[in-house]
């Protein structure tokens, strides 16, 4: 774990993390009820409101986000996402939530 505090925290740290965390542990809230999802292509809508797009990019644009090389893949998935996003593990709703992610697979939200 990234040990900043966050609800269902994981191992990647946050910017802001300090800020980001005391407003996700505000507003985040318990709950068994999934969200109502349409999907259409690479963009992701729910309610409530969250919304993600996932788009294929380059290796080269990969290292570029990353700032590193990194190992080949078959392809790499650009993940930009927003808003009130519903978490399994944790058992609710994380929000604020938001992140710009590069990664070689697709997240199935």
């Amino acid at each position: 774990m990234a040990d900043q505090g966050c609800p269902g925290e994981g191992t990647d740290t946050r910017i802001f993390g300090r800020v980001t965390c005391w407003l996700q542990r505000q507003f985040s809230w318990k709950s068994t009820l999934e969200p109502y999802k349409i999907i259409l292509g690479p963009l992701y809508i729910a309610w409530p409101p969250f919304t993600a797009l996932q788009i294929p990019i380059s290796q080269t644009m990969a290292e570029w986000f990353q700032r590193k090389k990194l190992p080949a893949s078959k392809q790499w998935y650009l993940l930009a996402r927003m808003g009130a996003r519903y978490d399994s593990n944790w058992g609710g709703y994380i929000c604020p939530e938001a992140a710009l992610k590069v990664l070689d697979h697709l997240v199935h939200q």
